[in-house]
């Protein structure tokens, strides 16, 4: 079902009751020995994402006795949650839905990332919870398809979506932002563990761009390291651009394969501005276009990926220059 997601190892565990599915796009050690559900002495660890500093994780729990099998983020992810236990989500810089099984207890602990990059949703059927990171594995699981008719009309009539727990099916929830949920005995918990810190602070406007260079530097270089090639999206937007520059001028490109840039040759085609910015350090933009015939067929796909109403083309547009990396 979920073989897209995930199409270089499929790994499954039964214990009691539970049972326990993961299919792994390997992009950070590539050894079957990263593989999931990783299990570490009575955790089950059931992890999608990134944790991009868990190499400076790692290494603190070094210092306090641990040793690594893997040079994976999973492995640390179980340990630091051995170590801290729900206040290692505070230490973790990075986009993830992790779950964690421990088989003394029988508690169950399904946490999401701070802004909700990586998705996760839930069902409730009597004693039991089925979780994935798509709605198309919880219906395979036997929850029933049944549309959330509040959902339907709020997105009508306000044009919202994603805006609560609630889904388009009854009884399918989405762990939110920033929060965790807890199951045991039939029983479910549900935290916020993050708040948005707003903080003012009265600084210089040279000060604030040296703050904004360094927090935008640190974060393309955390998220460049990976044991497979690394692609661009160039748009030729303020955004995708300020990011190129910073990888090519900084000296960070050397994991980098390919950069890529999607248009639909319309009136408001900004290939050009991606063009120059490629031809200024010697780089090759690989381009998709989106031709109007394209946009039934993408429609329809990004549907089934998505399975929700999303915000625009863009969504779509990008699926199709996805799809060749």
């Amino acid at each position: 079902i979920l073989k897209h997601r995930g199409p270089n190892s499929f790994g499954k565990i039964n214990f009691e009751e539970w049972s326990f599915f993961h299919n792994r796009l390997s992009i950070v050690d590539l050894n079957d020995r990263a593989n999931q559900p990783y299990i570490y002495q009575n955790l089950i660890c059931l992890y999608n994402g990134e944790i991009y500093n868990f190499n400076e994780i790692k290494q603190k729990l070094i210092k306090f006795g641990y040793t690594f099998d893997t040079k994976s983020d999973t492995e640390v992810v179980v340990k630091a949650f051995n170590y801290w236990k729900k206040d290692c989500l505070s230490i973790f810089n990075g986009m993830f839905s992790i779950t964690i099984f421990d088989k003394i207890t029988g508690n169950l602990t399904i946490m999401r990332d701070r802004f909700g990059i990586k998705p996760i949703y839930y069902s409730l059927m009597g004693k039991y919870i089925f979780f994935g990171s798509e709605l198309k594995s919880l219906f395979a699981l036997g929850v029933k398809k049944e549309i959330n008719k509040k959902s339907v009309a709020n997105y009508i009539e306000n044009g919202q979506y994603c805006h609560d727990e609630s889904t388009f099916y009854k009884n399918i929830y989405e762990i939110l932002p920033g929060n965790y949920i807890e199951f045991k005995n039939g029983k479910l918990k549900k935290t916020q563990w993050y708040v948005l810190p707003i903080k003012q602070k009265k600084v210089s406007f040279s000060d604030a761009i040296n703050e904004f260079n360094r927090l935008l530097e640190s974060s393309i270089k955390l998220r460049l390291f990976a044991d497979v090639p690394v692609s661009l999206s160039l748009s030729g937007g303020l955004d995708s651009s300020s990011i190129f520059y910073r990888v090519f001028d900084y000296g960070l490109s050397d994991n980098v394969d390919k950069v890529y840039h999607w248009t639909s040759k319309s009136e408001n085609d900004e290939s050009r501005y991606a063009q120059n910015i490629v031809d200024k350090y010697g780089e090759t933009l690989v381009t998709s276009i989106f031709y109007k015939s394209d946009f039934f067929k993408y429609i329809d796909k990004t549907l089934m990926n998505v399975e929700q109403p999303f915000g625009g083309l863009n969504t779509a547009t990008s699926l199709k220059t996805f799809e060749n990396m």
